[in-house]
């Protein structure tokens, strides 16, 4: 599956259809949710969280591919915020910081 793909955003206004992506996401990826929490293991509170730029990078380091979900900072918020534990908060410029917690 693409997830390159703009036509993604069709997907923002219909739940169901987005998580039947991420499950789809999910079998291609099997380990992906599992990497995302390895990354996001020092990041335990807004103070030290990440950006996304940075958990791409990360993700590339583990696993020595590309994160799957390019160029769609919405849908690839809204897959992380799908991952148990994992949070986020947004900076004043719209910047989303993702960090895990218990």
């Amino acid at each position: 599956m693409n997830f390159e793909n703009g036509d993604l955003y069709q997907f923002l206004g219909d739940s169901s259809k987005l998580k039947k992506h991420f499950r789809k996401l999910r079998t291609d990826y099997a380990e992906i949710d599992n990497d995302v929490i390895s990354i996001l293991a020092a990041y335990r509170s807004p103070e030290t969280a990440v950006c996304m730029v940075d958990i791409k990078k990360a993700y590339k380091e583990l696993t020595e591919c590309s994160f799957p979900i390019k160029d769609n900072p919405s849908i690839m918020a809204r897959f992380l915020l799908s991952i148990p534990h994992v949070a986020a908060y947004s900076n004043e410029n719209g910047t989303f910081f993702f960090y895990l917690i218990e």
